[in-house]
C-alpha cells in the first residue's frame, strides 16, 4: 500500500507540508464533537493565536477571525463572493494566484477590472493610482505572496492608494502568513485570508478569515450571493456562538490549533527565523552549483526559493530523481512552467532535509556532467537557453 512506502517523505513544496511530531499526535488524539464547548474553546483559542501571526494583539476587538473548511481558495472566494456585491472591484495580479482572483470575483459579478502585470513584474504603484483614479471603486484585491514567483507584493502601499480614493482592500496570505511579517491593522488591510496547510504547519483544509469591524458592520444578509461560503453567516456563527455554520473538518481544525500552539511556544519571531534560515542556505549553496534563483531584492519571499532549470535538465528528470529518495519538489506553474522548479522552506522540516535534497541534486548535476556532457559539444550562443528568472 502507498501508506508504507519507505523512506520518509519530505515535502520541499509551498503546501502541503510537513506537519510536526507534537501536531501529528493532537490530531491522533482528537475525538470532539463540533457542538461541544471543547470545540468552541478550541476555535476561541485558535483566534487568540491568529490575530498576533497578522500583527494584531490577541485581546484586539478591531477585527474579528472566522474559520472555513476549506482550502486558501474557499477563504478567498468566501471574502470575494461577499466584498464584490459592495460595488466595482479592481484585482491586481502579477502571477497565478492573483489570476485566480480575478477568476473567482467574475463568478460573481460583472463589476470587476483586471490590472495585470507580467509574472515576475512588480506591481507599478503609479499605475494602480491611475487605475483607481479612473472608476469608482469599492474594493481592491490582491496577494501578499505570489506562490508562483517567490514575491512579495506592496500590501501597505496599495491599501493606502485604495484608501485614498475609498475603497476597500481585500489581502491573500494564503501562503504568507506564518512566515512573513504581516500587519493588517497599520498597513490598513480591510479583509484577509489565510490557510492552514501552508507556513502555519498544519495539516491543509481550513481558510482563515480576517475582517475589520468596520467592515462586518456593512455586510448583512442582502449580501450573500452563496450558501456554504456565506461571509455573513460565518462571522456570526463565530461571534454569537463560537461555531461553525456547518460541520468542519474537525481533526484539521484540532491541527491548526496545535500548530499555532506550537509557534507560539517556539515564539513567532524565531518561528519566521527558522524558515529565512533554511532559505539563505539553500541561496547560499544554488550558485556552488551553477544555478540561478529568482532575486527580487526586498521583495524575495522566505517561502520558497524559484530556481531556474539548467538547459541540460528537465524538470521530469529531477523530479524523478528526487522522488526516489521520498524528495517532493514543484514545478513552475505558467510560463514559468518546466523553466523552473521550486523549493519550498516551510512546514516542519529537520535541518537534514534541505540538507539532503542539495546533496541529491548536487549528485545528478555532477552525473550528467561526467557521464553525459563530457561528450556533447558546447552548443552555438544563439541555441543557449536563456534563463527565465529574474535575478
Amino acid at each position: 500500500m502507498f501508506l508504507n512506502f519507505k523512506p520518509r517523505s519530505i515535502l520541499l513544496c509551498p503546501g502541503p507540508v510537513i506537519i510536526s511530531k507534537r501536531v501529528a499526535k493532537a490530531v491522533a488524539k482528537s475525538n470532539i464533537g463540533h457542538r461541544e464547548a471543547e470545540f468552541s474553546q478550541l476555535l476561541a483559542e485558535m483566534i487568540a493565536m491568529v490575530k498576533p501571526v497578522v500583527g494584531l494583539e490577541a485581546t484586539d476587538k478591531s477585527y474579528e477571525v472566522a474559520f472555513i473548511t476549506g482550502s486558501g481558495t474557499a477563504a478567498n472566494e468566501t471574502i470575494l463572493s461577499s466584498l464584490s456585491s459592495l460595488g466595482r472591484t479592481l484585482v491586481i495580479s502579477n502571477g497565478e494566484f492573483g489570476e485566480r482572483l480575478y477568476d473567482v470575483t467574475r463568478l460573481h459579478t460583472s463589476k470587476v477590472d483586471h490590472l495585470s502585470f507580467g509574472w515576475q513584474q512588480p506591481i507599478n504603484l503609479d499605475l494602480v493610482d491611475d487605475a483607481l483614479s479612473r472608476h469608482d471603486y469599492s474594493l481592491v484585491a490582491m496577494v501578499h505572496h505570489e506562490t508562483s514567483t517567490g514575491m512579495l507584493n506592496p500590501v501597505a502601499e496599495v491599501a493606502a492608494l485604495a484608501h485614498k480614493y475609498g475603497a476597500l482592500i481585500s489581502v491573500d496570505a494564503v501562503s504568507s502568513i506564518g512566515a512573513e511579517a504581516i500587519e493588517v491593522k497599520s498597513w490598513g488591510v480591510d479583509a484577509l485570508s489565510g490557510a492552514s496547510g501552508k507556513a502555519l504547519s498544519a495539516m491543509p483544509g481550513v481558510g482563515i478569515l480576517v475582517l475589520s469591524k468596520e467592515v462586518l458592520a456593512r455586510l448583512d444578509a442582502s449580501t450573500r450571493s452563496v450558501h456554504y461560503l456565506d461571509l455573513h453567516k460565518h462571522f456570526h456563527y463565530m461571534r454569537e456562538l463560537a461555531q461553525t455554520p456547518n460541520t468542519p473538518a474537525v481533526h484539521v481544525f484540532v491541527s491548526l490549533h496545535a500548530a499555532l500552539t506550537e509557534i507560539h511556544r517556539i515564539g513567532l519571531t524565531r518561528f519566521r527565523e527558522r524558515i529565512a534560515a533554511r532559505a539563505a542556505y539553500v541561496r547560499r549553496v544554488l550558485p556552488q552549483l551553477g544555478l540561478h534563483h529568482a532575486v527580487y531584492g526586498p521583495q524575495t519571499s522566505r517561502v520558497i526559493t524559484c530556481v531556474s532549470l539548467p538547459p541540460y535538465m528537465t524538470f521530469d528528470r529531477l523530479t524523478a530523481h528526487l522522488k526516489r529518495r521520498g524528495i517532493v519538489i514543484y514545478n513552475g506553474k505558467g510560463p514559468l512552467k518546466d523553466k523552473i522548479f521550486q523549493i519550498g522552506h516551510i512546514g516542519a522540516l529537520k535541518r537534514r532535509d534541505t540538507r539532503l535534497a542539495i546533496k541529491l541534486i548536487k549528485r545528478l548535476i555532477d552525473d550528467i556532467h561526467e557521464h553525459e556532457l563530457a561528450h556533447i559539444p558546447e552548443p552555438a550562443a544563439d541555441d543557449q537557453r536563456q534563463v527565465t528568472v529574474r535575478r
